[in-house]
C-alpha cells in the first residue's frame, strides 16, 4: 500500500463566515451611541448616525454581494434611530410644554 501521500487542505478558520464590516462596525457604533447617549447625549447622537449611515450602507452592499450580516446592520440602524430620536422628541416636548 504504497500510494501517493494524502493531502490536507490548509482550511481557513473564518472560511464561509464573510461578514460586511461596515455592518459590524454599524452595531458597535449602535451600541456605543445608547451608552454615551446617558453621559453626553451629542456624543450619543452623532455615534447614532454614524451607525445610521454605516448600517444603510451596508445592508446596500450586502444585497449585490452576499455578504452576511444584516441583523448586525439592523440592530446598529435602530440603535442609532433611538439615540438620535429620543433626544430630538424629549426636546420638541420640552418645547411644546414650556
Amino acid at each position: 500500500m504504497n500510494g501517493p501521500a494524502p493531502q490536507h487542505q490548509n482550511k481557513n478558520m473564518t472560511q464561509g463566515f464573510d461578514n460586511n464590516v461596515k455592518a459590524i462596525i454599524s452595531a458597535f457604533f449602535g451600541a456605543l451611541s445608547l451608552l454615551s447617549m446617558l453621559v453626553i447625549v451629542f456624543v450619543g447622537m452623532l455615534f447614532g448616525l454614524i451607525s445610521i449611515v454605516l448600517g444603510i450602507i451596508g445592508l446596500r452592499e450586502m444585497r449585490h454581494s452576499g455578504q452576511y450580516g444584516k441583523g448586525m446592520a439592523i440592530t446598529g440602524i435602530i440603535c442609532g434611530s433611538v439615540s438620535v430620536g429620543l433626544p430630538l422628541l424629549v426636546s420638541v416636548a420640552f418645547m411644546v410644554a414650556g
